[in-house]
């Protein structure tokens, strides 16, 4: 077992296996972990617990998002093909921060 000492003098303990970091070492390295990943509109649906029409609707196909949509494509952070059943894809780490920023707007009761 470890032990650790708190400021106000409170000792705590806990196993070997486990560490402490702060919660800025913790951003980082998610951030890392999706670095110069790219997700599917699959990724995308287990990251939100939705469904693929879920997402269309609320997001990609959503007039409130258009411009920022279109503005993602054009920055090549979201991709689709020209045909209609091409394949969506999205790079993780700055669509990930895009849906971070609208998480509030989304309205999640309505999932499935």
């Amino acid at each position: 077992m470890q032990e650790m000492q708190l400021p106000n003098g409170i000792k705590v303990q806990f196993p070997e296996d486990v560490i402490l970091i702060s919660k800025a070492t913790l951003r980082d390295l998610e951030d890392q972990a999706l670095m110069g990943k790219m997700w599917s509109i699959k990724d995308v649906q287990e990251k939100l617990g939705v469904n693929r029409q879920w997402i269309l609707d609320n997001i990609l196909a959503n007039p409130r998002y258009s411009n920022e949509i279109e503005r993602l494509k054009q920055e090549g952070i979201v991709q689709k093909g020209p045909a209609k059943n091409s394949p969506w894809h999205f790079k993780a780490r700055e669509f990930c921060e895009w849906l971070d920023h609208h998480e509030t707007a989304f309205d999640f009761t309505k999932r499935r």
